[in-house]
């Protein structure tokens, strides 16, 4: 058998054509960067990356986080599906929020001409 590389390829086998990460925690400083080591294989694999997000403002953190880890943003939206039950925050007393509400889309640096202009997240409402 032919042995995988990191990517999880094989040489008769691609890697990864899209990888998603549910509410990663890129966004929370107090948490060990558990996703560094994948991140790193999934950038050097070309593979484009959909994240969500519960707010706008854990999108715009994150997305400088995976910026300074090699990543563009190529589009963000909220989410058509998230999770139907609002839930409150267990730190900010009026802070309500959906989880999976926000979408994102990054490609590796190495792909971002062929995706087209950055796009920053638009202001909060």
């Amino acid at each position: 058998a032919a042995a995988a590389a990191a990517d999880g390829s094989t040489p008769t086998t691609p890697g990864p054509c899209l990888v998603v990460g549910y509410n990663m925690g890129q966004s929370c400083p107090d948490k060990d960067n558990y996703w560094e080591s994948t991140l790193r294989v999934v950038r050097q694999a070309g593979c484009p990356l959909l994240t969500t997000t519960n707010t706008l403002g854990e999108l715009s953190m994150e997305q400088e986080l995976l910026e300074d880890a090699g990543y563009e943003l190529a589009g963000m939206e909220r989410n058509p599906f998230p999770y139907p039950c609002p839930a409150q925050s267990a730190t900010v007393a009026n802070d309500v929020y959906r989880t999976n509400d926000w979408l994102a889309l990054y490609v590796p640096r190495s792909m971002q001409g062929q995706q087209g202009q950055q796009q920053q997240p638009p202001p909060p409402p």
